[in-house]
């Protein structure tokens, strides 16, 4: 028999990952999460977890045969851990899974093109040709990346592979990451050295409490002037007030975030529409904001779906034995 399983509308999972849920278990699909859900499928034993929904103890103690949790991400902010480790419920995310996400290289790629697209003026470019005018003069970069130095914070997976990127394009390349020695780059053992000596700050460290506002006031004051912060990693691990200081002090001559702090939060929608930056962004061209897409290609979509999906399968033995 198989199992009783929970699969949210608003995951989005492509077909394929949809054909291969209903082949394996005894799927019941809801729009999105509810408090209320264990009403009806209270036997499930296993939920997949949208971001922007809290998986706590108030929502699943009621589920009295949950042994899975299933999360296609790298992060688990939606996810009550103490509570899952004190009940014996996997939680079962993409985190751990190093050789399957070298095969992942999205972020990596969305974060190039964000040093290209802020250092090259490509959005207001673009805008300037739409309102009717045919003029370069105006939208010159400051330099060629072979002549511009990246700073990188976190040599990890995607970091590690954007300096790839870059090398590739004769950058020269420094970074910060207590936890990694790379001979091949130059490693400063200072966050304030490496924010003093690049012209590009690229962030991409998890999101933990010992993160969360790292690249503070104190590090942007340390940036040349004219330089550039990009960040795809996590919203909260830099200050957004201190980003915009430094934005309207020409310190800083553009960013690029494709994460914003607090958007796993219920009622972000909301919020962000009276945020500060997000209305500095809507009035000035050397900001570029996008929606966390980093990972957003439907190849990679559906290979993390279904890398998920097959975790899940496992961690409920029901595999057939090879």
């Amino acid at each position: 028999m198989k199992p009783k399983v929970i699969y949210y509308e608003c995951l989005n999972y492509q077909k394929k990952s949809i054909d291969l849920l209903n082949k394996i278990f005894n799927l019941e699909v809801l729009k999105k999460p509810s408090l209320d859900d264990y009403e009806i499928i209270g036997d499930a034993e296993a939920i997949f977890c949208p971001l922007g929904y809290l998986f706590n103890k108030e929502r699943l103690q009621k589920y009295k045969k949950l042994r899975v949790l299933g999360s296609n991400t790298t992060g688990h902010p939606h996810i009550d851990i103490a509570f899952c480790k004190k009940k014996n419920i996997k939680v079962v995310t993409l985190k751990n899974k190093k050789k399957f996400l070298k095969k992942i290289t999205a972020t990596p790629e969305l974060t190039l093109g964000l040093i290209i697209m802020i250092t090259r003026n490509i959005l207001p470019a673009s805008k300037s040709v739409l309102d009717g005018n045919w003029s370069r003069w105006e939208f010159g970069g400051l330099k060629m990346l072979s002549s511009m130095k990246l700073g990188i914070v976190g040599l990890g997976r995607i970091g590690n592979q954007l300096a790839k990127y870059a090398d590739a394009l004769n950058m020269r390349i420094s970074y910060y990451d207590p936890m990694v020695t790379n001979k091949k780059y130059k490693k400063i053992f200072k966050l304030t050295e490496l924010a003093k000596n690049v012209d590009i700050l690229s962030i991409h460290v998890p999101h933990k409490k010992n993160t969360e506002n790292l690249i503070d006031s104190k590090i942007l004051s340390c940036m040349k002037k004219n330089s550039f912060l990009i960040n795809t990693s996590r919203g909260e691990i830099i200050d957004w007030e201190a980003v915009l200081k430094y934005l309207k002090n020409s310190k800083l001559k553009g960013v690029a975030m494709d994460v914003f702090d607090g958007e796993f939060k219920t009622g972000f929608k909301k919020k962000i529409q009276k945020n500060p930056f997000l209305n500095y962004a809507k009035k000035n061209d050397n900001v570029i904001l996008t929606p966390h897409i980093g990972g957003s290609t439907i190849e990679s979509w559906q290979m993390t779906e279904i890398e998920t999906i097959k975790t899940v399968e496992n961690y409920l033995n029901i595999k057939k034995e090879e």
